[in-house]
């Protein structure tokens, strides 16, 4: 099996049963394009990793609508982390004024703790709205004819 193939199973992998195949054709005529008469398999291994990651690959192919776009997920994720981890540290300071005032550290990390966890879905919602948002946005324009560039 060679490296296109490999790439190809890969990319399979992350599409629906039923579409395979004939989504698979289509991302094998583009990869074969993109190699051209490439002979050596570290130059074919290059390319395939400049046309994409497999997940990336099967979400760009695909017929149906992510709410989330493919292109959009690496930052969601990064911006989901970062949320969860600001609502970690915003209530961690909290528990300084409570420990000036005497009260015990262990409930105070309780509270801290069940304060991030309760905001948590909030804050998940929200980011998840907003990144559907903007993927509605980006795939309309995408497929938008103005969007298009004419060439002369």
């Amino acid at each position: 099996m060679n490296a296109v193939d490999r790439y190809l199973k890969h990319v399979g992998c992350w599409m629906l049963p039923n579409q395979r195949s004939r989504v698979l054709q289509r991302v094998r005529e583009d990869v074969e394009e993109i190699i051209g008469d490439e002979c050596e398999e570290t130059e074919i291994e290059q390319r395939l990793r400049q046309f994409g990651p497999p997940p990336v690959v099967a979400a760009r192919y695909a017929n149906y609508p992510h709410v989330i776009p493919g292109m959009l997920a690496p930052a969601y994720f990064m911006v989901i982390l970062i949320t969860l981890a600001a609502l970690f540290l915003v209530n961690l300071t909290l528990l300084i004024p409570r420990a000036i005032h005497g009260e015990s550290w262990l409930s105070n990390l309780g509270l801290v703790l069940a304060t991030s966890f309760s905001a948590a879905p909030w804050a998940f919602t929200v980011i998840t709205i907003v990144f559907a948002l903007l993927g509605y946005w980006a795939q309309r324009r995408a497929h938008h004819p103005r969007s298009q560039a004419v060439s002369p």
